[in-house]
């Protein structure tokens, strides 16, 4: 298949799995109980807490399409880079761990049995297919349009190597390569570690490795593209697992690692965009 008609297969598939997130936020900010337990937890979700989310959550679902277009025809080319990047770099962060966690999840889970998510959080079943399943579909088809644009716009960034190390980038480093780890000790051992409330089932407990691995790659892996995804999964991890915390409590390691992470993972990120290799005109 020609590369033009690849990009606008990639460029559909992300597009339909945008639609049904937010037909069902939609759905939710108008009120609508589709998808919510009865009962009080079900109610929850109407409240200021999550409508703010619902709100935030559709906005960029809603860069997400602008982004992806922008990504695939040649209009996007004019786009200046760091329009095109920056926002590539937050949805790396909040949807490659989806992306590589949640298929090996929901194999693990069915070897292990039960449900791949609770059933005590006020939502439908189907909700999380809908709803992470798109997810993954939306991450692997952003990203796979950025790369396809990357690399007829910026072929030598690709390939470069990350700067050389300053002392503060050294101790940086290590707190990100620290804060991987833990998450891989959060997959494998669970609350006797600390883990973050909500991820309990083994399909979650994939998501957290995930999110390890990939901090690590970043950190470990020399090219710079690698690692500037890596950063970017390390910034968003902390504040996700703190926002979505059950009751609003994440608990003080959590709340503790993640800042130094996001910190960390910033510093980094600062580095990588400030070199003179990164440029994207």
């Amino acid at each position: 298949m020609p590369i033009a008609r690849r990009r606008l297969v990639v460029c559909a598939a992300t597009l339909l799995a945008c639609a049904p997130y937010l037909a069902l936020k939609t759905a939710w900010l108008a009120g609508s109980s589709v998808g919510t337990a009865p009962g009080a937890a079900g109610a929850g979700m109407h409240d200021g807490r999550y409508v703010v989310g619902n709100l935030v959550t559709v906005a960029m679902d809603v860069v997400a399409v602008a982004l992806v277009l922008a990504l695939t025809f040649p209009w996007g080319r004019r786009v200046p880079g760091w329009l095109l990047a920056a926002p590539v770099w937050v949805a790396a962060g909040l949807l490659a761990p989806i992306a590589v966690g949640l298929p090996l999840g929901l194999v693990l889970q069915a070897l292990v049995g039960g449900a791949p998510a609770p059933g005590d959080d006020g939502l439908a079943g189907w909700v999380y297919a809908v709803v992470y399943g798109g997810f993954v579909l939306q991450g692997v088809g952003i990203l796979t349009a950025f790369w396809w644009h990357a690399r007829e716009r910026w072929p030598a960034w690709l390939h470069t190597r990350r700067p050389p190390a300053r002392p503060v980038t050294v101790v940086a480093t290590a707190a990100v390569a620290g804060f991987g780890a833990l998450h891989l000790a959060w997959a494998v051992a669970g609350s006797a570690a600390a883990a973050p409330g909500g991820f309990e089932t083994a399909a979650q407990r994939a998501c957290l490795g995930a999110t390890g691995v990939l901090i690590l790659a970043g950190v470990v892996l020399d090219r710079a593209a690698i690692a500037w995804a890596g950063t970017a999964v390390t910034v968003f991890a902390g504040p996700t697992k703190i926002l979505l915390a059950h009751d609003g409590d994440p608990g003080t390691v959590v709340l503790a690692t993640g800042v130094l992470g996001t910190v960390a993972g910033l510093w980094l990120a600062r580095t990588l965009w400030r070199s003179p290799r990164a440029v994207l005109p």
